[in-house]
């Protein structure tokens, strides 16, 4: 009987040290946030996000609330100008890194194509992202380090086939790519810690920096002329100026004065911007289904159609007394970290307006999703002239035209089948001014996606 009841305690006191290490690890992260006793944590800039969006009730107390803030490089009286108020102890930083538009011009070399310059002294890496390991910063062939700003950005807009162009412009021979299609630094990843210096930027870049010094012609005199080009397909870039109101420059706006096309342009004049875009109700269904990968949220028709209903009212809540620009820029209301449904990509209108404020029409190529899918080879061609790259040879088109396409819906997102009528035509009555204004904007009656 002794021994039987020996067993049963044991039994019984390992069920107990698995749920006491369960719960632990369950709730100890944010016992120990609460307190502020651990300084690592998983994505605080998601957290800021979050934070901001009020939408979710995961900020569970002020410390918490300053880390979030600490590493997103704001201070108190910032931090008070949006809504979040904090104590006295947040550390307050310098933003001269930040001005961009007021950084030194680069003085770019002749002989390349892409705006490359060189450098005697690189300071060390600081900023450690998800990104992967930095390449050499060595030079290929000379004693002064080769950097380089993209040739071309592809700026947005998610779910319009971004990815697959990007990929297929790659595949030219004279384009090379950096180690991630996306560097979000212009729009994001600059407001980390040690991340703001424009070196964060041209590292994630030195791999194509690299390959583009090492790669070059000679023409008949003997002169050496670098003729590769490289990009950046941050697509967030159109659309994510989130953190307008702590950017210098925009210091008593109600909305953005300055926002990421001000920075680009300044950075390279020159640059050549691309634009995809598609019908922004279908942009954002599929938008849903994707970024419930990453966000973990349950998807239906029925949760899109009250998330689109509850975003459509805000909207217009907001426009009672701002403007459809500043409602747009709202930044606490949709971000890239924590909203479900994002109403304001779509309003395609006032994003493209801003970099052609700052951009000639010229430099801007604009692709209407639905016409690339239905014929890729010519878009493709298109686009290669708009970028001033040579005509491709047959067996180098195929390589192009021989990718598969990229970010196709999962089967969970099948499964649920296409959005509700009622939903469809609630945002259809939603977009269709804003539509009509991309029209005149563009001069072509294509964009207002009618069948």
């Amino acid at each position: 009987m002794t021994r039987r009841y020996m067993w049963l305690k044991t039994f019984v006191a390992l069920i107990l040290v698995f749920v006491f290490v369960s719960t632990i690890r369950k709730i100890g992260p944010k016992v120990a946030l609460w307190y502020g006793w651990w300084d690592e944590y998983p994505d605080t800039v998601s957290n800021f996000y979050t934070a901001l969006s009020q939408t979710k009730n995961v900020v569970l107390s002020t410390r918490w609330r300053e880390r979030m803030l600490e590493v997103s490089h704001i201070n108190v009286a910032q931090a008070a100008n949006m809504g979040l108020n904090l104590s006295q102890t947040l550390h307050s930083y310098a933003w001269s890194e930040l001005d961009l538009v007021n950084f030194p011009e680069f003085a770019f070399l002749p002989n390349f194509k892409n705006p490359c310059w060189r450098e005697s002294y690189i300071p060390p890496v600081t900023c450690y992202t998800d990104k992967p390991d930095i390449p050499s910063r060595h030079p290929t062939r000379s004693k002064l380090s080769l950097r380089c700003l993209p040739y071309f950005l592809i700026i947005g807009q998610p779910k319009c086939g971004t990815t697959d162009i990007y990929r297929r412009l790659n595949n030219h021979p004279d384009v090379t790519s950096p180690k991630m299609k996306e560097s979000f630094w212009i729009e994001r990843v600059r407001f980390r810690p040690k991340c703001s210096s424009i070196n964060t930027y041209l590292d994630f870049l030195q791999q194509s920096a690299n390959t583009i010094d090492r790669v070059f012609k000679k023409d008949t005199a003997g002169q050496v002329y670098h003729h590769v080009i490289t990009g950046d397909g941050s697509v967030d870039m159109m659309w994510d100026n989130t953190f307008w109101p702590l950017l210098p420059g925009n210091e008593g706006c109600r909305e953005p004065c300055v926002t990421n096309a001000d920075m680009v342009h300044h950075l390279n004049p020159g640059a050549s911007i691309i634009i995809s875009l598609r019908n922004p109700i279908d942009r954002l269904y599929s938008d849903y289904l994707y970024e419930s990968r990453w966000l973990h949220y349950q998807i239906s028709r029925e949760d899109f159609h009250q998330e689109v209903k509850r975003e459509i009212q805000e909207f217009n809540t907001c426009l009672l007394t701002n403007s459809v620009r500043a409602c747009t820029y709202n930044g606490s209301h949709e971000n890239a970290y924590s909203s479900k449904v994002r109403l304001r990509l779509g309003i395609y209108s006032v994003h493209v307006a801003d970099w052609l404020r700052v951009f000639p029409r010229h430099q801007v190529h604009v692709i209407k999703f639905e016409d690339y899918i239905q014929d890729i080879e010519n878009h493709m061609k298109s686009l290669f002239r708009f970028l001033d790259l040579r005509d491709l040879t047959k067996s180098e088109m195929t390589l192009v035209l021989g990718l598969e396409p990229n970010n196709i819906r999962n089967v969970n997102a099948q499964h649920v089948g296409e959005m509700l009528l009622d939903t469809r035509q609630m945002l259809t009555d939603f977009y269709s001014r804003y539509n009509k204004e991309l029209t005149e904007l563009l001069n072509n009656r294509k964009y207002l996606w009618e069948k």
